[in-house]
């Protein structure tokens, strides 16, 4: 009997693969094999660190400080300079929110600016700031004791020559008064600088807290005598209303006859 053989074609249903025979490599020396068709994909590369953003602000700049590598104490100095000058200005013009936005970032100094030669409080003072001025005060009162290192002139004295009343009540209040009887470069006093303008309110202001008309300068004036000098006449009335002198009558009243050799 013969046999018969049927041969039978396997068909592959549309949609699938075609199934492999089994490799006799083992997979891990398959996978080792190399494929010369086949090209590595190439390794991503580090992108290089972004700059830091251009500040919107000192302040912003002030909080990116460390991000300055190696010119980091360069920014600090640079921007503390302007940070002074912005003070400065704030101060000067009286902007009390940049004041502050400028005084948070702790950068600039809140007693001297303009290379230390000028302190915030005597430029508030000068401009008549009461905010600006108020704002220092009860940050720290201790700010009142400094003074311009070229005239030496206090905060009171900037108030007291532009005729700031309400700046000078506000320093002396914070003072206790300490400031009324000292002396700028040339020895004059705040109440000699008032008279000199004829800011009599300021006059008898200081007055009544405490100056002394007969105080005079290194040698030669009164705060009458800087009265008369910058022609004020009602002003000097007040003065010598609450017993001001003239440096002439001091001097006769304490040396006597030999009074006129103590001005050669």
């Amino acid at each position: 009997m013969k046999r018969r053989l049927i041969k039978i074609e396997r068909t592959v249903r549309p949609g699938k693969p075609k199934p492999r025979k089994p490799s006799l490599v083992k997979p891990e020396l398959e996978r080792a094999k190399p494929n010369p068709e086949r090209k590595e994909p190439a390794k991503p590369t580090q992108a290089p660190a972004a700059p830091p953003p251009v500040p919107k602000s000192l302040l912003d700049a002030a909080k990116q400080g460390e991000d300055w590598g190696p010119q980091t104490e360069q920014k600090v100095q640079e921007l503390k300079k302007l940070t002074d000058e912005g003070l400065a200005r704030a101060a000067e013009t009286g902007d009390l929110e940049k004041f502050k936005e400028l005084a948070t970032s702790r950068l600039g100094h809140m007693g001297y600016v303009e290379e230390k030669t000028k302190t915030l409080m005597g430029i508030a003072a000068k401009n008549g700031r009461l905010a600006i001025l108020d704002y220092l005060v009860n940050e720290d009162a201790s700010y009142l004791s400094l003074r311009d290192t070229d005239t030496l002139y206090s905060p009171l004295m900037h108030a007291a020559e532009n005729g700031h009343l309400n700046c000078v009540k506000t320093i002396v209040e914070a003072d206790g008064g300490q400031s009324i009887g000292s002396n700028c470069r040339k020895g004059w006093t705040a109440l000699m600088l008032a008279a000199k303008n004829g800011h009599d309110e300021i006059v008898i202001y200081l007055m009544e807290n405490g100056a002394d008309p007969n105080q005079t300068t290194w040698a030669t004036l009164s705060a009458l005598d800087a009265a008369k000098q910058g022609g004020q006449g009602k002003t000097a009335k007040i003065i010598k209303k609450r017993g001001g002198k003239t440096m002439k009558r001091i001097l006769k009243e304490e040396y006597g006859s030999g009074w006129r050799h103590l001005l050669k």
